[in-house]
């Protein structure tokens, strides 16, 4: 035995504040994804990301992102971007009844 005993590191209070960030992170790519009703491929495509890395970020893995396609499918699904990232406020910018309003929406043609 030697006399000197081993050294015991313990993750620092970022390290455990980011692996917890990137957790939530990803439940809330989930939970939206569940939502809209979507495959993990399709919002893979809107995240502008493979479906490999897409899964990586919803099973809440360490990554580097560019915001850019985070921001590209905010746009295309109406998602408030404060929600993804903070998981402030609401999920949508617009209200359930608003969205199905714009899905139902009657566009008149010109004759």
């Amino acid at each position: 035995m030697s006399g000197g005993g081993e050294i015991i590191k313990f993750p620092d209070k970022k390290a455990r504040a980011r692996t917890e960030w990137y957790r939530a992170f990803g439940q809330r790519l989930r939970e939206t994804r569940l939502a809209l009703g979507i495959t993990e491929a399709e919002a893979a495509a809107a995240r502008l990301v493979t479906l490999r890395t897409y899964r990586r970020h919803e099973a809440g893995l360490p990554h580097r992102g560019k915001h850019s396609g985070l921001v590209s499918f905010a746009r295309k699904y109406d998602l408030s971007y404060n929600w993804l990232l903070a998981g402030a406020g609401d999920k949508f910018n617009t209200p359930p009844a608003a969205r199905r309003r714009n899905k139902l929406a009657i566009v008149p043609t010109s004759v």
